[in-house]
């Protein structure tokens, strides 16, 4: 079964503006031809069950009527009687949550907090300050006193190395085969 609908929907060229009053007539005027979109509906039956039994239909029992409501206000019963149950064990839940917050913000976090600026102000900071003054920097400062004493003791041999090293180098300068010169050559002029 098809059906052709097609009111209500609108077309899919555009419209042109409303045309305004005009006195004077149209010179040259275009027939336009509406075209409308075709849309086609197919229904799909799902039958009826009844068709398809090949005895009569039972008649309705007062007692599967009275059965249906039964087991409709079992249900509202027990969904009511639950759902009471369920508002004392949101409001229990609640203040459980509730009370964890208070215990985990108002004291957990204050006191760990509180006991870690107190562990750094009245331990960690005097014992690292200890440990610097009494070991660390002793034993940098022996180290630096080393080195300077060190550096003074090899000052005036390196020294007297570097004389006798800068007498070797002239008698290694004047033995050359090849001697370049830098700079102007001698000029020859006629005279």
């Amino acid at each position: 079964m098809c059906c052709e609908i097609s009111e209500g929907i609108p077309n899919k060229k555009k419209h042109d503006a409303p045309e305004s009053v005009n006195t004077k007539p149209p010179k040259t005027e275009k027939k336009k031809v509406e075209v409308t979109e075709k849309i086609d509906i197919y229904y799909f039956d799902h039958g009826n069950s009844a068709y398809y039994q090949t005895t009569d239909s039972p008649p309705i029992l007062a007692t599967e009527k009275c059965a249906e409501k039964t087991d409709q206000a079992a249900t509202r019963f027990w969904a009511e009687i639950f759902g009471t149950i369920h508002i004392g064990t949101a409001f229990i839940t609640a203040f459980i949550l509730q009370l964890v917050r208070f215990i985990l913000y108002s004291i957990i976090r204050p006191l760990t907090v509180g006991i870690l600026q107190l562990l750094a102000d009245y331990f960690i900071k005097p014992l690292l300050s200890i440990v610097f003054n009494a070991l660390i920097q002793p034993v940098l400062i022996l180290l630096y006193n080393i080195a300077t004493s060190f550096k003074d003791l090899c000052e005036p041999i390196a020294e007297a190395i570097g004389l006798f090293l800068r007498e070797i180098a002239h008698v290694c300068a004047a033995i050359r085969i090849v001697e370049v010169k830098q700079g102007t050559a001698p000029s020859v002029a006629c005279t």
